[in-house]
This record gives structure tokens, C-alpha cells and sequence, in this order.
């Protein structure tokens, strides 16, 4: 699940390959310093193959990289400058081969530091799976005998409020678990779009009655259909997100209002809370990979930040775009998903005088 290192990647090239570029990339260096004015010493670009050598190829190379750099280096202000001492031209070379040595042991150690963090990253993905696997079984068998304890008579309402808590709580771990082995496949495009032309509108009415907790969700509909292209499926996911998120981070008291509305030919979803709101910083990681809004606030909240993350790739795969924003910390969030319409339509945002509904049952 871990997205791929180009940089690294490269090393799986020949390493007989790599050495003969380096090599010829330093002769080639060479010949450029020598013909060059003395006062416009090209000797600094000697970094780039030995960094490229001690990267790519590994330490023992780029040691010896760095030697026949410093020599080079060397030799080019013997030719430049042949009335300066031997034993200065000594202790350039020298100095020179220290700095280029440290470049090589830093640029090898720094490659160790990556590709040791590229197996971690890819240890947890596993690890994670793992546990989305057996998380999704267990609350699977949890979520199957809620029903039929809801339905049994003489139920308390202490006792009611109990099991539509838990419904909600499974229904919370249920979807971490499919986020989880989800986000794989959506990272690499590893999924088909069963496009059809879908009410926007409608879509985000079924991602409400769906949601974590429906009856704090109120809508605002235009009058008219919304048409854009989409895996109604796919979309209504990406959408159930965005209300989960601002359910998840709101106090239990308040509601989240969903707007949906056209303006330009682009279909546009707001979700509007009153949680823990955004910061700069927040903004910045929130649709990234586990980012997460990390304050006093949210420690108790559960989640890895798969989420939005999944968001943004579903929207982004339908040709669309998400954003966020917030007048500050603890001042309420809105997120925005924007996606093409069809067609030109009348469809407008909701008169003035709408005013936001609860959700149907």
C-alpha cells in the first residue's frame, strides 16, 4: 500500500551502469575546470556525481568517488596554476577530500535512513491490513445482532439509546477497516468507475441517511437536479466522509448542515460543522495521508486520518476537487467537494428563504 520511491527505485538499476556514468561525469567535469579561466572554477559541480555515486551505487563508490574528485580538483589547478607549491595544491586537495568524503558518508547514510523508513512504512501498511481484516469480521458479527436486540420488546429506553450507540460506534470501526484496505487500491488507480450521470443531490441525501448519525444532519437541496458524471457509489463514499468527519468532530449537541448548489457548471457539496475547526497548519496535512487535526480536542477521537484522504482521491479520480476552511481553532470547519457538471443547468443554490431541513427518515 506504501506509494513508491523513485530515488530508491533507481538503485535497482546496473550498478556497472551507474559507475560508468558517475566516471564520465567527472572526466567530463575535469575538462570543463581545465578549460576554464582559473578565476572561474568549476570544481564545485564534483558534489553532484559523488553525491550521485555514494546514492545510487553505494559507500565504497562514493568514497572512492570522492578521491578521484579531490585529485582531479587537484591536477586541474596544477595545469591552471603551475607556479603555486606543490605542498599548498597538497593540502587543497586534502581539505577538499574531506569535505568530498563527509558528502559521500552523509549521502550513504541518508539513503540507510530512507530505505529503512520505506520498510516501516511498509510493515505498518501490512500490519494495518491485518488488523482492518479482523476488525471488519469481528464487527461485522457485532453489527448483525444489534437489529434483532432493537426489535425485542420491553426494551428500556437507557437500553435503546445503549444499542443505537453501539450500532454507531461499529458502524465507525467498520468503515476505519474498509478505509484501511481501501486505501491502496484508490493510492495506485487500482479501481473502476462505474460512471453514470447521477443527481448530485441525491447522492448526498443517501450519504446522509447513511451516516453515522442521521437525525443531526440537515440539508439544504437546490430545486432542480445537479448532473455530473460519477460511480454514485464511489461518490456517496467520499461524501459519507465528509459528514462522518464533521459529525465525529462536533459536539454531540450540535448539527451539521450539508448544502448542495451549481454555480458555473460545477456541482458544489459544502458540509459546515461547529467542532474542533482548522488552523493554518491543519489545513496544510489534513488530505494527506493520516494526517489528522492533533489538539487537545481531538485526543480522544478515533481515527488515523484515512478519511479525508480517501476523499480527496475519490473526488480527484471523478475530475474533481475538495477543499477546506475555518475561521480558526475551536470556530467550526467547512468542507467542499467541487465536481463538473454535465451539462449547463438551472440548477441554483436554495432561495434565501430555504431554510435547512432535518434529514428524512
Amino acid at each position: 500500500m506504501s506509494q513508491e520511491d523513485p530515488f530508491l527505485d533507481l538503485r535497482a538499476m546496473s550498478k556497472v551502469t551507474l559507475a560508468v556514468l558517475t566516471l564520465a561525469a567527472m572526466v567530463v567535469i575535469w575538462f570543463f575546470d581545465v578549460s576554464t579561466p582559473p578565476d572561474l572554477s568549476a570544481s564545485v559541480f564534483y558534489l553532484i556525481p559523488i553525491a550521485l555515486a555514494a546514492w545510487f551505487v553505494g559507500l565504497r563508490f562514493g568514497l572512492f568517488t570522492a578521491v578521484l574528485g579531490a585529485v582531479l580538483w587537484m591536477l586541474a589547478e596544477l595545469i591552471a596554476r603551475a607556479g603555486v607549491p606543490l605542498w599548498i595544491h597538497l593540502w587543497n586537495a586534502a581539505t577538499r577530500g574531506a569535505i568530498f568524503v563527509s558528502l559521500a558518508i552523509l549521502t550513504t547514510q541518508l539513503v540507510r535512513e530512507r530505505v529503512k523508513l520505506r520498510t516501516l512504512d511498509r510493515e505498518r501498511e501490512e500490519a494495518l491490513s491485518f488488523v482492518a481484516h479482523e476488525l471488519r469480521k469481528s464487527v461485522s458479527s457485532i453489527e448483525a445482532e444489534i437489529p434483532p436486540l432493537l426489535r425485542a420488546s420491553g426494551l428500556q429506553d437507557e437500553q435503546h439509546k445503549a444499542l443505537v450507540s453501539l450500532r454507531r460506534q461499529a458502524h465507525t470501526l467498520n468503515r476505519f477497516a474498509e478505509d484501511v484496505l481501501a486505501v491502496g487500491r484508490f493510492e495506485q488507480g487500482k479501481f473502476d468507475l462505474a460512471r453514470v450521470e447521477v443527481d448530485l443531490g441525491e447522492i448526498v441525501a443517501q450519504a446522509a441517511r447513511e451516516s453515522t448519525d442521521p437525525e443531526r444532519v440537515q440539508l439544504v437541496l437546490p430545486s432542480e437536479p445537479i448532473p455530473v458524471i460519477a460511480d454514485a457509489d464511489r461518490l456517496r463514499l467520499a461524501i459519507e466522509h465528509l459528514l462522518s468527519n464533521a459529525l465525529k468532530y462536533s459536539p454531540q449537541s450540535s448539527g451539521v448542515f450539508a448544502r448542495v448548489s451549481a454555480d458555473d457548471g460545477v456541482g458544489r457539496v459544502e458540509v459546515r460543522d461547529s467542532g474542533v475547526g482548522l488552523s493554518h497548519n491543519d489545513r496544510e496535512v489534513l488530505f494527506q495521508k493520516y494526517g489528522r487535526v492533533r489538539n487537545t480536542r481531538t485526543e480522544s477521537v478515533l481515527g488515523v486520518g484515512l478519511g479525508l484522504y480517501v476523499t480527496r482521491l475519490l473526488v480527484e479520480a471523478h475530475g474533481g476537487r475538495v477543499g477546506a476552511k475555518s475561521v480558526g481553532p475551536g470556530m467550526g470547519s467547512t468542507f467542499t467537494i467541487e465536481l463538473p457538471m454535465t451539462t449547463p443547468s438551472r440548477a441554483e443554490a436554495p432561495q434565501p428563504h430555504a431554510e435547512p431541513r432535518p434529514l428524512p427518515r
